[in-house]
């Protein structure tokens, strides 16, 4: 169940419902990249981590992916992270192929060998941390890491509660960041006549088969024609393409 703003509902009407802890939920009432920032690095605070980045990955087909990032680090360790050896750094790429949380330190970067990289990240305080990535559907990603100078808790019950809070925290924050951080598209790229054509048969109720048979395409083809005017349209659904199509006067 997620807290829709919209609703006349106040978070926190909404969290007692729930029994959620507040200080974990407050990220939901968030309004733009200052209020998002504030509100991580708040959270990392009170679980005793100076360091904390939040970050949304935009996967994009045939191109390279976007990443769009809030944190309180240092602009020298940020510029540091943005190299790209960060792709071969062991704990992006747990965070990259796993849904689980990673508890890290040196010796993680050690079996992975990337040493060099945990050398040159410790002296800005990034020594060992808990990080922990979700992957949504429409080619998204986000990730929320916290890291500190001192060691972690030596008892395991205690870093158990820490990884908890943070996986707990992280499934609202994204459901704050992604509306704040997911660059607004600028309008829908232009369809093609054919992509055109196969929404208008879409439209009128036709089936990808018979609108290959009255294009003279496969049936495979008028399905690529309309899942690329889907993409354009930043549309999930034929049925909601179509009606973008329709409104922005595109179909006949």
């Amino acid at each position: 169940m997620s807290y829709n703003p919209d609703s006349g509902i106040t978070s926190s009407d909404w969290i007692a419902s729930t029994g959620v802890d507040a200080r974990i939920t407050d990220v939901l009432d968030v309004r733009g990249v200052s209020e998002l920032k504030d509100a991580v690095v708040q959270f990392a605070t009170k679980l005793d981590f100076e360091s904390v980045s939040a970050m949304l990955v935009i996967d994009k087909a045939g191109g390279p992916s976007e990443f769009v990032t809030v944190d309180n680090v240092s602009d020298r360790y940020r510029t540091l992270f943005n190299d790209p050896s960060r792709f071969v750094n062991p704990v992006m790429g747990h965070c990259k192929l796993h849904g689980t949380p990673i508890v890290w330190d040196r010796e993680t970067y050690v079996r992975g060998k990337a040493t060099d990289i945990w050398e040159a990240q410790a002296p800005y305080g990034v020594r060992c941390g808990i990080a922990f990535a979700l992957h949504l559907p429409r080619n998204l990603h986000f990730f929320l890491g916290v890291s500190r100078w001192d060691d972690l808790p030596a008892r395991v019950e205690h870093v158990t509660q820490l990884v908890a809070e943070l996986q707990l925290f992280t499934t609202y924050a994204s459901e704050a960041a992604i509306p704040i951080l997911k660059p607004r598209p600028r309008g829908p790229r232009p369809l093609t006549d054919r992509e055109i054509e196969v929404l208008n048969w879409t439209s009128n109720g036709k089936t990808a088969w018979e609108v290959g048979r009255l294009l003279g395409i496969s049936e495979r083809t008028s399905v690529k024609h309309l899942q690329s005017a889907m993409s354009k349209l930043d549309c999930s659904t034929k049925l909601r393409a179509v009606v973008k199509a329709l409104e922005l006067g595109l179909l006949s």
